[in-house]
Parts: structure tokens; C-alpha cells; sequence
């Protein structure tokens, strides 16, 4: 179930960011009393193709348009999707040439 919560805000966080940034790998601890995820230890992939930039802007693990592509290669929507990015966009699910499932707009 925490697992459906990271993707969730990985997906959100790329809608949010105008498709130009993407926090993933989250690590996260549940703390049962507060009923709170903590996430810690976030990846961020940054790509802007109208800006020029330096690689790696947010530190040796953003792997720019290729994490955030891979990341939307292997995402599949579940229900918190559905609600955090609710009034971004319309969810649909497609194929892509490789058979692997993505989200798009």
C-alpha cells in the first residue's frame, strides 16, 4: 500500500512540475501514531528541452529525460493516481512500441 503512495506522488510530482521534473526513488518510514508517511531520499529527474542546462542539476542520480522516461515506462496508475492528479489531466492508459503499459495524457 506505501508502495501505491510513492508512485502516486512520483507521477503527481511530474504533472505538477510541467513535465519537467520527476521525484522518485522515495525510501519512506510509516509512523503509526502521527499516520504519517515520511519519505526520505528522493531522486529527482530534471529535463527541460527549452532551457540549456548542465546534466545532472539535481546531483549524480538525475538521469534527466532517460530516468523520467524510464520511470513512465514502467509506472501503472493505481487508484491515488486518480485522486492527486485529479484536474491536471485525464488519465488513460496506453502501450507504447515495446508492449510495456505507461500513463499519458
Amino acid at each position: 500500500k506505501h508502495d501505491e503512495v510513492a508512485q502516486a506522488f512520483s507521477h503527481f510530482s511530474y504533472i505538477h512540475a510541467g513535465r519537467k521534473a520527476l521525484v522518485c526513488d522515495l525510501q519512506g518510514v510509516y509512523n503509526r501514531s502521527a499516520r504519517m508517511l515520511h519519505f526520505t531520499d528522493p531522486v529527482i529527474h530534471f529535463h527541460d528541452v527549452a532551457k540549456e542546462y548542465k546534466n545532472n542539476v539535481y546531483g549524480r542520480t538525475d538521469r534527466g529525460e532517460k530516468g523520467i522516461r524510464d520511470f513512465l515506462h514502467t509506472h501503472e496508475c493505481n487508484g491515488l493516481c486518480d485522486l492527486v492528479c485529479k484536474g491536471f489531466f485525464e488519465i488513460k492508459e496506453s502501450k507504447d512500441p515495446g508492449g510495456d503499459r505507461m500513463c499519458v495524457e
